[in-house]
């Protein structure tokens, strides 16, 4: 895969866990302050839409929702 083919599957797999657990971008932002991390919506729609994010956030906000497990591939 090319480096924006990764950045897309990143991307594709976050929002499928946020649609699969049904929290919206303002849930997450609440979600992520319980673990003291300090997120806004915009910022958040931000990173997920270009899928510039480090894997620091991504797990967080795997965490934040509940997450326990990832299916990588569909």
């Amino acid at each position: 895969m090319e480096e924006m083919d990764w950045k897309k599957h990143t991307k594709e797999i976050l929002k499928r866990e946020l649609k699969k657990k049904k929290v919206t971008y303002s849930g997450l932002v609440e979600r992520l302050k319980e673990l003291s991390v300090e997120e806004t919506v915009p910022g958040i729609k931000n990173k997920i839409s270009r899928g510039t994010f480090n894997a620091v956030f991504f797990i967080q906000c795997l965490r934040a929702i509940g997450c326990r497990s990832v299916k990588l591939e569909d």
